[in-house]
């Protein structure tokens, strides 16, 4: 946030050295941009010397047309970035820089402006041309360290997205070895490698964390990694054999881990119940929500999503975990039907309803007023149900088993 006073940004471009000509991109979001100077220029971190000229962007070009800029130590000892800008109709500029580097020497980024703010992304690209780039003070004073705060992505910006961060479900498993592996992270904290929120606007995002490491999961069959002799294969948990088509399990871990765990969770919820909308599912969820881990500076989202919870609430039997025996109510199975007999009279019309073991509703009727005994139809396999009562001032709940 650049001040009267504080009216400089500087920053170094800190590529990894893993691939032989390492490419990146910066996105870069500005408010009030009229008075703000964009420079790049290659530095020395070993002779804390500048190599290169010092290049200004040319914000009003660079919207007409993306700008080709090259900082050269030297013919073959360059940087090449591609410039392009773009006045977006929130106000803010965005300026979008494509890298590729053919030097050791690292690139300096610097922002001059005296109001304003502004917030810079490093990308990672495809892992055959190039690796995550970060920034770097380089141990200097006069420049700033990047972070890992506000790193959600494009996709996971949209109100109807739900955006999922991955935390920590379990750190230990059960090889084929018949050896236990892990034992070091703490389980329930979001994972290292989860994307921050919030967003540049303040937006809560992720919406929701899931189970995304580690989880057991199937797993390529001719994957050399996880043969014997692979890099991975102390995470697998499961193999019917040795060969090449042997089908495999392995503990894996990632948000594609936790995006597919609660896109199963939703579908749960779907079928349970058809025609739900997406604002109904994102209510259940962020009601029923785990907070137990929830840390503000951790994660700036609703909590970790429990579908159990979630189908209950949307089924209406949410007490059914703490359920109670009702010596007031007398249940007698008969043929097509269960018998009630109530202690007392009803004080008003009830609603009753019956439930099986995986929340589906299965009866429900009306009963007035005054009654005290009644029948209702009911076939079904034989197995633990559960009765509700209820009117809006009392909920009477109960389980019983039914027996053909």
């Amino acid at each position: 946030v650049f001040t009267p006073t504080d009216t400089l940004l500087a920053t170094a471009l800190n590529f990894s050295s893993y691939a032989p000509e390492p490419k990146t991109w910066i996105d870069s979001w500005i408010d009030d941009a009229d008075d703000i100077k964009i420079s790049f220029q290659l530095y020395n971190s070993s002779s804390l010397k500048f190599s290169s000229n010092k290049f200004t962007l040319d914000l009003d070009s660079a919207k007409v047309s993306p700008i080709e800029i090259r900082l050269k130590n030297s013919p073959i000892d360059s940087l090449v970035i591609i410039a392009s800008a773009s006045l977006y109709p929130n106000g803010r500029t965005r300026v979008f820089l494509e890298l590729t580097s053919h030097t050791y020497h690292k690139l300096i980024i610097s922002a001059e402006s005296k109001s304003g703010e502004i917030n810079m992304f490093s990308g990672m690209v495809d892992q055959y041309t190039g690796y995550p780039s970060a920034f770097s003070s380089l141990g200097e004073n006069w420049m700033k360290d990047g972070n890992n705060e506000l790193t959600i992505n494009d996709l996971s910006l949209a109100d109807s997205v739900f955006s999922v961060a991955a935390y920590i479900s379990k750190d230990t498993w059960l090889t084929i070895g018949n050896q236990y592996v892990g034992g070091s992270l703490p389980v329930g904290n979001i994972a290292y490698f989860s994307s921050r929120g919030a967003t540049i606007n303040g937006k809560i995002k992720p919406d929701f964390a899931a189970p995304g490491m580690y989880l057991s999961s199937a797993v390529s069959s001719t994957d050399p990694d996880f043969r014997v002799g692979g890099s991975s294969r102390s995470q697998v948990t499961i193999e019917t054999d040795t060969s090449i088509a042997g089908y495999r399990m392995a503990v894996l871990a990632g948000t594609s881990m936790a995006s597919p765990s609660l896109a199963g969770s939703i579908a749960l919820l779907m079928e349970a119940r058809p025609n739900i909308s997406t604002k109904e599912i994102r209510e259940l969820f962020k009601a029923t929500a785990d907070l137990s881990y929830y840390n503000n500076q951790e994660f700036t989202g609703m909590g970790y999503a429990r579908v159990d919870l979630a189908l209950r609430e949307l089924l209406g039997i949410t007490s059914v975990q703490s359920s109670v025996e009702n010596d007031n109510i007398s249940l007698i199975n008969q043929t097509g039907a269960i018998r009630i007999i109530c202690k007392n009279e009803f004080d008003s019309d009830k609603t009753v309803q019956i439930y099986d073991l995986m929340g589906q509703l299965k009866h429900e009727s009306t009963i007035s007023r005054g009654t005290k005994a009644f029948e209702i139809p009911f076939e079904a396999v034989s197995s633990l149900y559960f009765l509700r009562i209820a009117d809006s001032r009392s909920d009477i709940r109960m389980k019983f088993i039914w027996e053909n």
